[in-house]
Formats: structure tokens, C-alpha cells, sequence
């Protein structure tokens, strides 16, 4: 193994060399031009929708109503989108080197293992969040109708920005510890898909069995209360509810408040971005480590 030495991430070779060919290359072009047409698409839909259900768009009182309806829409479909395309991105970036026999090109170069994978992460990042950055202007009809103010925007990018450093790292974990990149794909996507079905299924099973709280003490109650609002808010999505529902509620993004007595914690947005950060470094940490042990 030759000597490492440390270099800034604008200057790390694997980071200019992915987004060269990522930003030249046809696909690129085609992924964002697909991913704009689904957002517009999809806003019309919501439009449509709306005034099928009865919503005027004359009556002023109703227009922050349709505004919330579309920006809510837009940062769920935006999420769903993230939690597809990330993986897809990252999950390729070790174990295709392998694949294509340059990994040991890569091995004795003078690229520490934390280089390279800044350098692959960083360079599928760039390209996930130019994808949220160009939706930008299609949230901003949400804003014209009312509605809608900066602390959403500030907690939905929070979500987006989040969310995607945590699908990415996770991919590249896989990636790092599979051999080809079928299996990583694979897996990327069953870890990626497995939690929210799970909680969403939790969530479900709670809600439609809510009779077994009349048996249990006020303690139990609101312990119950508690972790069924922190396992909601482990996916982004069910954080991005809440949050929501806070805001029309309680008027606050802060803190979520339990009732009877009143009991204060982290909004679910905040539980979110603090899960999301723990667990990509996590990913990150285990991906170098078994980078440093098992093939340097």
C-alpha cells in the first residue's frame, strides 16, 4: 500500500472525475429532464384533483388550502424520488470498480480509503441535490397561492437535505461490502424500502388497535404516545406529517407537545435530521473501516 496524503474534497480526483463524466453524459441530461416532467405532471395532477373535488380557485379563503395541498405534495414526491434515485447512485460506486477491475488502480493510488469515498459520495450528492435545487421553482407556485412560509420550506429542505445523505451513504455502504453491484442495488433498495413499510405498518396497526389504551395507566399511555411518535418520525415522510400537522395545530416547528400533563419534545422533523445524521456517519464509518481492514 503506498503512502496516503491528505487532500481538500474540491480537489479530490474521484469527486471531479464523477461529476465530469456524470455532468457530460447523456444520462444525466435525460434523469433531470424525466425528473422535472414527473414534478410538473404531478402538479397538474394535484390541480386536477383539486377542482374535481369541489376546491374553487376564485375563493380567496381557499387558495392557501390548495397551496398547502401542492407544496406538501411536492417535498412527498420529491422524498419518494430521492429515496429511489440516491441509492441507485451509490450503490454502484465501490462494487462496480470491482466489477470492472479498477478498484486496484484505486487501492495504489495515494487516495486514502476516506478520500475515495468522499469523493464517490460527495460526487452523487452534487447531482441529488442540482435534482431538489431545479424543483425549487415548482414549489415556489405554492407560495404564490398562500399557504405556505419559510419555516416550511426550511424544515421540507432539512427533509430533502437529510434524507439524501442518508440514502446515499447507505447505498455506498452496501457497495463497499458487496463484491458486485447487483447484490448492492438490491440490498440498497430492501433497506431502503424495509424500514418505512414497517413503521408505516406499525403506525397502522396502532392506530386502528387504539381501544387497547383504555386498559393501560396514563403513564403507559404516554410512553406509547412517545415512542409511536418517534418511530413515525424515523422516516421522512411520516416526520414531514407531523411537522405538518404541528404547524396547523400548535403553531410551532420546535417542539411536539404530549397533553395531560403536558409533556415537550423534539419535533419530528429535528428527531429526523438527528436519526438521519447518526446513521450516515454511522454508514460512512463502517464503509472506511471495512475498506481500511479488508482491502488495504
Amino acid at each position: 500500500m503506498s503512502a496516503s496524503q491528505k487532500i481538500s474534497l474540491w480537489q479530490n480526483p474521484i469527486l471531479r472525475k464523477e461529476l465530469n463524466g456524470r455532468m457530460r453524459a447523456k444520462q444525466g441530461v435525460i434523469l433531470v429532464t424525466v425528473y422535472l416532467g414527473l414534478m410538473t405532471l404531478l402538479i397538474v395532477l394535484v390541480f386536477m384533483f383539486l377542482q374535481s373535488d369541489g376546491l374553487s380557485f376564485d375563493a380567496p379563503n381557499m387558495l392557501p388550502l390548495i397551496g398547502k395541498a401542492l407544496f406538501f405534495t411536492t417535498v412527498g414526491a420529491e422524498i419518494l424520488l430521492i429515496a429511489f434515485i440516491a441509492p441507485g447512485l451509490t450503490s454502484g460506486a465501490i462494487s462496480s470498480e470491482r466489477e470492472r477491475q479498477t478498484f486496484d488502480l484505486l487501492r495504489v493510488s495515494l487516495l486514502s480509503p476516506r478520500d475515495l469515498l468522499r469523493g464517490k459520495l460527495f460526487s452523487s450528492l452534487s447531482y441529488i441535490f442540482l435534482l431538489v435545487f431545479t424543483a425549487l421553482p415548482l414549489q415556489s407556485v405554492a407560495f404564490v397561492l398562500g399557504g405556505v412560509g419559510l419555516v416550511e420550506l426550511g424544515v421540507s429542505l432539512a427533509l430533502l437535505v437529510a434524507s439524501a445523505f442518508l440514502f446515499a451513504a447507505l447505498g455506498l455502504y452496501f457497495s463497499a461490502i458487496a463484491k458486485r453491484a447487483t447484490p448492492a442495488i438490491t440490498l440498497s433498495y430492501a433497506f431502503t424500502i424495509l424500514p418505512t413499510v414497517l413503521v408505516f405498518a406499525f403506525f397502522y396497526f396502532s392506530v386502528n388497535n387504539v381501544d387497547f389504551l383504555y386498559n393501560v395507566t396514563p403513564a403507559q399511555e404516554r410512553m406509547w404516545m412517545i415512542i409511536l411518535l418517534t418511530l413515525v418520525s424515523l422516516n421522512p415522510i411520516g416526520a414531514g406529517l407531523i411537522t405538518a400537522m404541528l404547524l396547523e395545530e400548535q403553531h410551532t416547528a420546535l417542539v411536539m407537545i404530549i397533553p395531560n400533563p403536558a409533556l415537550a419534545m423534539p419535533a419530528a422533523w429535528m428527531i429526523y435530521v438527528f436519526y438521519a445524521i447518526a446513521l450516515t456517519a454511522c454508514m460512512l464509518w463502517l464503509s472506511e473501516f471495512y475498506l481500511r481492514r479488508y482491502e488495504y
